[in-house]
């Protein structure tokens, strides 16, 4: 059985990346939900806000099929290990300013459907070395999914540059908590290399 306030953590932090949730409404989600395994509500809810529109929260039938998907899964396959999506299927990476879905190329990518994009079909878009040694991408609304205590050894977070507007990769070549990497990216400007070189040139700070 679910916990009220553990429940409550889950539904804010897909409202992070969606929608808010009212109390009421949350009431009602709980009822429907509390008797289900904590893990597979738990992944059912972190697939809806990843696959799921953003803007709105998603509905209690969208949550309900993410957890029938998940019992499935769980009672037929277990995920393949993979660094790139964390055995998710699922890369969220950060295009053109918004936070999108796409299937990672593993085992578990494939299961995915095949309406959700590739991810190899824009990896490009993002700075970074070339397979192999590349480091796992995740975007800021994954890490909110994430617990803080969760730990990378090596990560690169997907970012838009706020002042040329392109894609790049912050990389990470340490071990570093979520909690770490929130506080990090929260709080420092949003730049690629390029353009936070020139900024620093155009302030004095650089020659």
């Amino acid at each position: 059985m679910i916990d009220v306030v553990d429940f409550k953590g889950m539904c804010d932090r897909v409202a992070r990346v969606t929608g808010k949730i009212d109390e009421e409404g949350r009431k009602i989600y709980y009822e429907a939900l509390k008797d289900i395994k904590r893990e597979t509500v738990f992944r059912a809810m972190k697939r809806v806000a990843r696959e799921h529109g953003f803007y709105k929260f998603p509905t209690l039938a969208e949550i309900m099929d993410a957890v029938k998907d998940c019992q499935s899964e769980t009672k037929l396959q277990a995920p393949v290990y993979c660094a790139e999506c964390n055995s998710t299927g699922i890369i969220i990476a950060e295009v053109k300013g918004y936070n999108t879905a796409y299937r990672c190329s593993c085992e578990n990518g494939k299961r995915i459907s095949k309406r959700i994009r590739a991810f190899s079909e824009v990896a490009g878009l993002f700075e970074g070395p070339a397979e192999p040694g590349r480091l796992s991408l995740v975007s800021m609304a994954d890490l909110e999914l994430m617990a803080p205590a969760d730990v990378f050894d090596g990560v690169a977070v997907g970012k838009i540059c706020a002042t040329c507007w392109k894609p790049f990769r912050f990389e990470h070549r340490r071990k570093i908590t979520v909690k770490d990497l929130r506080v990090f990216h929260l709080t420092r400007e949003s730049m690629c290399e390029d353009c936070y070189v020139q900024t620093g040139k155009d302030k004095g700070v650089y020659t």
